[in-house]
């Protein structure tokens, strides 16, 4: 099972201080994505919304993987068999 997040999602696998600078509050997402990945469900964020963003690696929660694109980490996952859902 893999996630791939791009666009304005993007923030919410943002480590819980660089999320507070960036949005002042704290990142409630961190639960369910830390759920997620124990669970052995892949984060994938796309690379172009990172530097769209000014967004570090650094500043990512550590278990995220990072793709060149979100076209291309469907695409790889789609190769390996996954399905899409959009909703």
């Amino acid at each position: 099972q893999a996630v791939v997040i791009w666009g304005t999602a993007t923030h919410s696998l943002l480590r819980n201080d660089a999320y507070k600078t960036a949005k002042g509050a704290d990142n409630a997402s961190i639960p369910l994505l830390q759920a997620l990945h124990d669970a052995g469900v892949q984060i994938i964020v796309c690379g172009e919304a990172l530097i769209n963003r000014k967004l570090a690696r650094a500043d990512l929660l550590p278990f995220v993987k990072i793709a060149p694109t979100a076209t291309m980490a469907l695409a790889t996952l789609n190769a390996q068999g996954y399905s899409t859902f959009a909703p």
